[in-house]
């Protein structure tokens, strides 16, 4: 068959491989009991990468967060961080419900998380320079098969959330 047209398709970004295990490591580490997790995989919505319902231990929802979910290098395990955009910190900004960064180490089984909240975006606001800023996620808040601790922080947070209204 005569080609028609010279090229390629676009192709995926070359991070892509390594973005979905990240989010498949990731799902399989969270607790399916509490956390019911929405994932994009492979998206072009910008800002985040899903949403995770919170539920009690009879399944009865609590409420909402949205995620963005990155890899986190080997490099940075000893000292999480990510390279936070003027945009995404906006989006943080007016976001209805309370958005989460989720930095993923999927090789060593681990992830660290990090909540936008109106004190932590002011405070990056009044260090933002230029048109991004590296965000050091405390090692404490910690996702893994073993440490659950998050559920009840994020609880905590989707209710502080809930009763604002």
């Amino acid at each position: 068959m005569e080609e028609l047209f010279k090229g390629n398709p676009a192709k995926f970004p070359s991070n892509n491989t390594e973005e979905q295990n990240s989010v498949y490591k990731l799902l399989d580490m969270l607790d399916k009991t509490y956390i019911k997790p929405d994932p994009k995989i492979i998206d072009k919505f910008p800002n985040t990468d899903g949403e995770i319902t919170i539920t009690d231990q009879q399944q009865y929802p609590i409420g909402k967060i949205e995620l963005q979910i990155k890899t986190l290098p080997s490099k940075d395990l000893e000292k999480p961080r990510y390279q936070c955009d003027r945009p995404f910190l906006k989006h943080c900004e007016i976001s209805l419900l309370p958005v989460i960064l989720i930095a993923v180490n999927a090789a060593n089984n681990i992830a660290y998380w990090f909540h936008f909240s109106r004190e932590a975006l002011t405070e990056l606001s009044s260090k933002l320079s230029g048109d991004s800023i590296t965000l050091h996620i405390p090692k404490e808040n910690i996702i893994s098969y073993t440490d659950k601790g998050y559920i009840e922080e994020w609880t905590s947070i989707v209710r502080r959330y809930v009763a604002r209204k």
